[in-house]
């Protein structure tokens, strides 16, 4: 059973991409503060993620980051009772 380790990232770039530097192998979601659809499940190595300096990568969109899928597709059925879509560059 996944242990339901997730962080959230709001409106904190820096410690997002700090987290995807040391977890290459995540996962995260890109949702809303508030959510009321399923959100959308990214590989750590994502190429929307950019790291453009002046795009706010989490201002706009909250991301919830965790090391096992299924923590965040358990996050996304608690919040939202469904599943989360999935990127399509991450997963063809």
């Amino acid at each position: 059973m996944p242990g339901r380790s997730v962080e959230v990232f709001d409106d904190d770039d820096g410690a997002f991409f700090d987290w995807l530097d040391r977890n290459p192998d995540g996962y995260f979601l890109n949702t809303s503060r508030n959510p009321t659809v399923p959100p959308t499940l990214h590989l750590g190595s994502c190429e929307h993620i950019g790291r453009l300096p002046t795009y706010r990568y989490t201002k706009l969109r909250v991301k919830v980051c965790s090391r096992d899928r299924r923590d965040l597709e358990q996050w996304s059925a608690d919040r939202v009772g469904g599943e989360p879509t999935k990127c399509r560059s991450c997963f063809g």
